[in-house]
């Protein structure tokens, strides 16, 4: 898979609908709802777009960085809020298992250049990773040329108490949207930005306390 929305498409239940290449824009339904009513996670943190579902994908991590993605589909989602009326689909990062630096770079035919790296750094009682993403593209059709650009942290510490975790992600798009919204004028074209930052702190205690903060 190019991106997240070419891998969930192999996912029972959910549906994808792709706008460009590499999932620049594209919407996500689960068992017949729309994309407003799929909730999307980030490492157990609301990331969904308030504004449109047209933009849930647009997430400020690479898909390099994703260690693993759950899918709850079905009404057992309703504990995550009204957002989540079919489905939810959590991503994680998850902290890494040890040290290590990697770097990733491929190029194609229409312009196409993509790199992206992970650099992870760890001790006994605080890990770090950071991992940035960029793609570029100039079209396979006219006003179909896209460019990407990722940047992720997330960074976890071991206290007595529990474990205090931290996330910030920029990630912006820019990209043509060839008669997405009107075929007499096809010539259209859509730039988003979105910036997350969000805290969570996770107890030791038998009562399994945890608390978070979040904006988006």
């Amino acid at each position: 898979a190019t991106g997240l929305a070419g891998l969930l498409e192999h996912v029972s239940g959910v549906d994808i609908r792709q706008r460009g290449a590499f999932g620049m824009q594209a919407d996500i339904s689960i068992r017949g709802g729309t994309f407003d009513q799929t909730l999307i996670l980030l490492s157990g943190v609301n990331l969904t777009d308030p504004q449109t579902g047209h933009h849930n994908l647009n997430l400020p991590v690479d898909l390099s960085a994703i260690q693993r993605i759950e899918v709850l589909q079905g009404p057992g989602a309703r504990i995550f809020g009204p957002n989540a009326f079919n489905g939810v689909i959590n991503l994680i990062t998850g902290p890494p298992s040890k040290n290590h630096l990697r770097l990733s770079a491929s190029a194609g035919a229409y312009g196409l250049f993509r790199v992206s790296g992970h650099l992870a750094l760890g001790t006994r009682k605080t890990s770090h990773f950071l991992s940035p993403g960029y793609t570029t593209s100039a079209g396979y059709l006219p006003n179909t040329d896209f460019r990407g650009t990722t940047l992720f942290y997330r960074a976890e510490s071991l206290f007595r108490a529990g474990t205090l975790s931290f996330q910030a992600g920029v990630g912006d798009r820019r990209f043509g949207a060839n008669s997405f919204y009107s075929l007499r004028y096809p010539d259209q074209f859509e730039a988003t930005k979105t910036r997350f930052l969000s805290a969570g702190f996770v107890s030791r205690s038998p009562e399994g306390f945890s608390a978070s903060a979040y904006v988006r």
